[in-house]
């Protein structure tokens, strides 16, 4: 939910930049403010790297081989070929609906992950081959969303500052990195190294 409400945030403020001319159509502050607002959203768009934290206790709770884990925590990495579909959404439908569709599907995928984790999900089979697939198809789900709001948060400061192309596309992409480091260290920081049990998992 929180991924969405970001991405929605992001998207009023700098709905109005859709093209190239969109810097000369909105203030100072208003620029500054659409920045910020991809700069919160690639943040968001950095957590999907944060697999390490809660792999080893996905791999207790379902009974998952290494090989197994490793095809949940690179399952995603497939649909990386979606990304040109969210810049494509961007230029057609601007960054409001890329933003709220990519920010959508990403929570769906993030929630999904963890529902079936909890065992909040019972109806879903839970052997080892099964568990292995359907947190797959999360992860990939989870990739999409992440490609589409990814989409504006590289392309859209770049409308926004012509003259600062390369600076603030680098910004923005400082932020998807930087994000999974600190979130991993917060955690270590609030609730201790990551473990492999389920208490881990939420």
């Amino acid at each position: 939910a929180a991924t969405a409400a970001t991405a929605a945030t992001a998207a009023t403020a700098a709905t109005a930049a859709t093209t190239t001319t969109a810097a000369g159509r909105l203030t100072p502050g208003e620029r500054r403010r659409a920045l910020l607002a991809c700069l919160l959203v690639a943040a968001t768009a950095g957590f999907v790297y944060d697999f390490s934290i809660y792999s080893g206790a996905l791999k207790a709770q379902f009974q998952l081989t290494q090989s197994s884990l490793a095809w949940v925590g690179t399952a995603g990495v497939f649909f990386f070929w979606t990304s040109p579909i969210g810049g494509y959404m961007a230029d057609k439908y601007g960054p409001r609906v890329t933003n709220i569709a990519g920010g959508l599907i990403m929570t769906t995928g993030l929630t999904l992950s963890f529902l079936f984790a909890r065992g909040y999900l019972p109806s879903l089979p839970q052997d080892p081959a099964s568990a292995t697939f359907i947190l797959s198809a999360c992860s990939c789900l989870t990739r999409i969303g992440a490609n589409s709001v990814s989409a504006v948060a590289f392309s859209l400061p770049v409308k926004l500052y012509p003259n600062l192309r390369g600076y603030v596309t680098g910004l923005v992409k400082s932020l998807t990195g930087l994000s999974g480091g600190l979130l991993a260290q917060l955690f270590t920081l609030l609730l201790g190294p990551p473990g492999n049990t389920s208490s881990t998992l939420g």
